[in-house]
């Protein structure tokens, strides 16, 4: 009896109401397909209607963008719309923001990418790039090798033969047989002399055509993918972080690129008139109250999302303000704790939802970061707590410096590391070394 008793109450525990079923699911929606959402309950509620946005109810601070909006918007047409395409320079400019904390470095990256072709070729020789940001070719050099093995690979190469170089490098296959044949008889593969290159490679003919077959999946034009409207990427944030006038950052919900819901007027006196049945009444009673659900949820989930990201944009100031080396560490369990929900919650608030910054548009969860302790020598300071996504910079920063006819081992770079007050495992360098796409120092060896 004891036994049936704990199991009831268990089931008791984790019952979920429709009505939190339904929250659950709204709330871990992305925006655009809670647009969707929206539009199909509007269709199957007839008590549900939309209305046009009343500027004026907005709270203090949402009026002014969601005025902006309406002024720079064309007319809203009643399918959804995607707010913004993300271009390739976009695109590669995120990452190189990731990438690259030093300003120097930063503005030579913003170069390069400002000066790609269609294709995503560099359009600029490397000593005009030297002059016009005033540095050494060696950093340019560097920083360019970096750029071109961002998302897509080979983009920023100024040739199709170094572009297939980078795509397999970045694959790990750099001195394998297909890299040998781009790097040292390009003129072979261009007019497919598989026989002579067996022969000059002294290898099975079999294995050259192996390697073309491979060399076939790369992919000459870079750019390929953010050129047709099949393969443009959308995104619409859920948040916008404007600076105002005081400095300080504000946390806007994005309301304008959603319908306003509100009960139907009409069904509503219905529910007074004598020449109304009791079944229509109530057929209305029903779906007046799954119109006023839905209303609640939609807004629970605005609710959530905008007091969570007001926390994370208070942590992340630093980060908004010089990049992500300054990104402090941030977990689940922290925002869940400050904003009194549960990690779940917090796990489905921030799941597929971007945030728009003046870094740019990011998905929450990129503001994120482990931590890891940083310890400071004993001098009276105490140990500090640092981001994980920091010490991913500072591991590419040591191989970016490193003799290349001597590439660092792990243990090297983990004795680097700890004179800088960073103690950390060899599984940890080599997991950091695989996000970071960073071969081993075998493989490193030019």
């Amino acid at each position: 009896m004891v036994e049936q008793a704990q199991v009831q109450r268990q089931k008791q525990q984790f019952f979920l109401s429709p009505q939190m079923q339904q929250a659950i699911n709204i709330l871990q929606l992305p925006f655009l397909d809670l647009r969707v959402a929206i539009e199909e309950e509007l269709e199957n509620n007839p008590c549900l209607e939309k209305k046009e946005l009343d500027i004026s109810s907005l709270p203090s601070g949402e009026a002014p963008y969601a005025l902006k909006r309406a002024q720079d918007s064309s007319p809203v047409s009643d399918i959804p719309q995607p707010a913004r395409q993300i271009t390739l320079e976009e695109h590669l400019l995120r990452q190189a923001r990731i990438n690259f904390y030093s300003k120097k470095e930063l503005e030579i990256a913003e170069l390069i990418v400002g000066s790609l072709d269609v294709n995503g070729y560099l359009d600029i020789a490397l000593t005009e790039l030297a002059q016009r940001t005033n540095s050494d070719l060696l950093m340019v050099d560097r920083v360019l090798s970096r750029v071109q093995r961002f998302d897509p690979p080979g983009c920023a190469c100024r040739d199709i033969r170094e572009c297939l170089l980078v795509q397999l490098d970045v694959k790990g296959r750099r001195g394998l047989l297909e890299y040998k044949i781009i790097e040292l008889y390009f003129d072979d593969l261009a007019n497919r002399r598989s026989t002579a290159l067996a022969r000059r490679m002294k290898v099975d003919l079999a294995d050259i055509k192996s390697a073309f077959v491979e060399i076939a999946t790369l992919e000459p034009k870079p750019s390929r993918k953010f050129s047709g409207l099949d393969n443009v990427v959308y995104v619409v944030p859920d948040i916008v972080v404007v600076k105002e006038a005081d400095k300080k950052y504000k946390v806007v919900a994005n309301r304008r690129e959603l319908p306003v819901l509100s009960i139907n007027k009409y069904y509503k006196s219905l529910l007074a008139q004598k020449n109304v049945s009791s079944d229509e009444k109530k057929f209305i009673r029903e779906k007046m109250q799954a119109a006023q659900n839905f209303m609640k949820s939609i807004e629970k989930r605005r609710q959530t999302i905008q007091l969570l990201a007001e926390y994370i944009v208070e942590t992340q100031e630093g980060f908004l303000e010089n990049g992500w080396a300054s990104l402090r560490p941030l977990s689940v369990k922290d925002v869940a704790e400050h904003i009194g929900r549960d990690e779940s919650t917090v796990s489905r608030a921030i799941n597929n939802k971007y945030i728009d910054t003046p870094q740019g548009i990011f998905k929450l969860k990129e503001l994120f970061s482990g931590s890891i302790k940083k310890e400071n020598g004993g001098n009276g300071q105490e140990d500090e707590l640092v981001s994980s996504v920091g010490i991913k910079e500072r591991l590419r920063d040591i191989i970016d410096g490193e003799n290349k006819n001597d590439p660092l081992s792990d243990e090297q770079i983990i004795e680097l590391l700890k004179q800088e007050g960073v103690r950390l495992s060899r599984r940890t360098i080599a997991k950091y070394r695989k996000a970071l796409k960073i071969l081993p120092s075998y493989l490193r060896k030019e």
